[in-house]
């Protein structure tokens, strides 16, 4: 009876009801029972009785207790781990895009916040502080927000298109200002001074827009002074000085048809480079979004939809450019951010860390979570070559993933695409 009494002890001490009810209920009932058989002078029973609860509460018994608990502290302290390497992978993200646009040249106090906090956060994720590390990483994302990247990365946006913008504009200015030196030279404005006022108000307007640094503008109305300025109208000029009589109406009909040419075709093309513009922006979003692999042919027929529409655009076919870039553009748009979630996984021989469907149901593209693996065992155990044995899975041994959470799934995992892990 002692002995049985120390052992309901030790199991209310280590709170045995809590995670094995049935078993301390059950030696509970024996040791009450026991207790009323002793008062009654039946000994035997009580004797009887109290090694029931020695054999229930056994030592075995208590070193599966220790064991079991030890394996939930463990898989609790894994799970930290896991947590803070995620969170320290992404906050490391953030670091390396920080030292390549040198973003401690316009933001120190933001560089160094955030260097400071990553380096806490690494040698506290060393220490298996993973709670501080998870914090710190925190951090250093909350430091080099989405908000400053988009802010550091418009600003040297702005900086390259405009010192594209003054490139070009460097370019065309100078061929502007010789054709009005021409335009001055021949006298043009006598006789021809509409287009002459033109030129020479686009190339006022081009020259100040230069000044205040306007150079998309200034190579926009410098063009314009190069167009109505043009060879052709150079030549024309010469011919009409010659039969300036006879060739005055026909001339100015001429004068008209070909600046409205140019102006549809000018339309044209600028809806082709929108249109252009449009599917690369989406062609170079799909890219990044590994379409290659998780979409390889939305991604090649809306690739080689673009190629054409570039080729019809430098043919100068502006609007089959432009159908071919609509067309490229709606295909890509038919791409998503992540492939679908694999149906089947092929069991891998991993030596370090060894396949299993706790580990399986662990991976983020399966359940993200290792307690889902008895979903893992029952739509598969028939498949086993010892079905009453969950642990006997061997390599290229393809699991069905069942669906959770009305996840759509389909096809074989596969470890070149990108999959949106599954929310615990």
């Amino acid at each position: 009876m002692p002995k049985a009494r120390d052992r309901m002890v030790w199991a209310d001490l280590n709170n045995i009801k809590a995670d094995y009810s049935a078993v301390y209920n059950s030696a509970h009932s024996a040791m009450e029972a026991a207790e009323k058989a002793y008062q009654l002078e039946k000994y035997a029973a009580a004797t009887q009785l109290a090694n029931e609860v020695l054999s229930t509460l056994s030592s075995e018994f208590e070193a599966k207790v220790a064991s079991e608990r030890e394996a939930k502290e463990m898989a609790i302290e894994i799970q930290k781990a896991s947590k803070a390497a995620e969170a320290l992978g992404i906050a490391h993200s953030r670091m390396a895009w920080a030292v390549q646009v040198d973003l401690a040249s316009d933001y120190p106090d933001e560089y160094r916040d955030a260097d400071t906090s990553m380096q806490a956060a690494d040698k506290a994720y060393s220490e298996k502080a993973y709670d501080a590390s998870v914090a710190l990483a925190n951090d250093v994302v909350r430091i080099i927000s989405d908000d400053l990247m988009a802010e550091v990365n418009a600003l040297r946006a702005a900086a390259e298109q405009l010192a594209a913008d003054k490139a070009m504009a460097e370019e065309v200015m100078p061929k502007a200002r010789d054709r009005m030196v021409w335009a001055d030279l021949n006298n043009i404005k006598a006789d021809y001074s509409a287009v002459y006022n033109s030129a020479h108000s686009a190339m006022e307007a081009a020259e100040k827009a230069y000044q205040v640094e306007k150079y998309a503008a200034a190579t926009k109305l410098a063009d314009e002074v190069l167009s109505t300025l043009s060879p052709d109208f150079e030549a024309k000029v010469a011919a009409d000085r010659a039969e300036k009589t006879r060739l005055a109406a026909e001339a100015k009909a001429k004068e008209e048809a070909e600046k409205e040419a140019q102006e549809l075709v000018a339309q044209n093309k600028k809806y082709a480079e929108t249109a252009i513009s449009d599917a690369k922006s989406r062609y170079d979003w799909a890219a990044s979004k590994n379409a290659a692999n998780n979409y390889p042919d939305l991604f090649k027929e809306g690739g080689d939809l673009l190629a054409d529409a570039q080729t019809a655009f430098n043919a100068l076919d502006y609007v089959r450019a432009k159908d071919l870039a609509a067309q490229a553009y709606w295909t890509l748009m038919e791409i998503g951010e992540f492939a679908p979630l694999p149906a089947t996984y092929k069991v891998r021989l991993i030596p370090e860390r060894r396949d299993c469907l706790w580990r399986i149901a662990e991976y983020p593209f399966v359940y993200n979570n290792p307690y889902k693996w008895p979903v893992l065992y029952e739509a598969n155990k028939k498949t086993f070559k010892d079905p009453s044995n969950p642990n006997l899975i061997f390599p290229d041994q393809v699991l069905t993933i069942p669906s959770i959470k009305g996840e759509v799934r389909k096809g074989a995992w596969d470890p070149k695409k990108t999959y949106q892990p599954l929310s615990k």
